[in-house]
């Protein structure tokens, strides 16, 4: 009957995204707002998770209400195979040997601002000594002024999309990037972790 096979299909339907969700917990990790994959985990998944592996993350990262069509994912695919740098939904996606690091794109952020205390890029939170005319924008070339984000071990790519204190054009502080300034910078994204994310798609 049509009702036995709408109960199938939602029973699959569930299983897949209890499936997706318990992989993301085995072969991802969150590094200061970056999804980044075991790549050789990732790409021995069947395709059907890693394409919802993937949309998961491009969507966890940028913020966005929907998924990337799945053309779109093949062609993130066969870079990733590649290990070439690839850019979609609003983020930018790297691979080496080991992993796939999926970083937002400082592109899509440069002209995004906020205030202390308020969602940035609609997941970063930064708190710290308030003041008139402090404002939250993408660190961006304000890199040059950090001179220990080396240390932090993360890509310089995904620091210059990081949140950063600004008053005016005179960087104030960069928490992700070991400038702190007595700021902090976390994750408050209304969709939770990562991996429970992995259930949505």
């Amino acid at each position: 009957t049509l009702w036995g096979v709408a109960l199938n299909l939602a029973s699959a339907s569930d299983a897949l995204k209890q499936l997706t969700r318990d992989t993301a917990r085995k072969i991802a990790h969150v590094q200061a707002g970056d999804v980044v994959f075991d790549r050789a985990a990732l790409l021995s998944t069947s395709q059907e998770i890693l394409r919802r592996l993937l949309a998961d993350a491009l969507v966890w990262v940028s913020g966005a209400t929907y998924a990337p069509r799945r053309d779109a994912l093949f062609d993130l695919w066969r870079a990733m195979l590649g290990r070439d740098t690839h850019t979609l939904h609003g983020c930018l996606i790297t691979a080496d040997h080991t992993s796939v690091r999926v970083t937002r794109e400082y592109n899509a952020v440069k002209d995004t601002l906020a205030p202390l205390g308020a969602l940035w890029d609609t997941r970063w939170r930064v708190n710290g000594p308030a003041r008139e005319g402090l404002e939250v924008r993408a660190l961006g070339e304000g890199i040059r002024h950090c001179p220990d984000w080396r240390n932090t071990g993360l890509p310089r790519t995904s620091l210059m999309a990081s949140p950063a204190v600004w008053a005016e054009d005179t960087l104030i502080a960069a928490p992700i990037a070991g400038l702190s300034g007595g700021f902090s910078a976390e994750i408050a994204h209304p969709r939770g972790d990562f991996a429970a994310s992995a259930l949505s798609h």
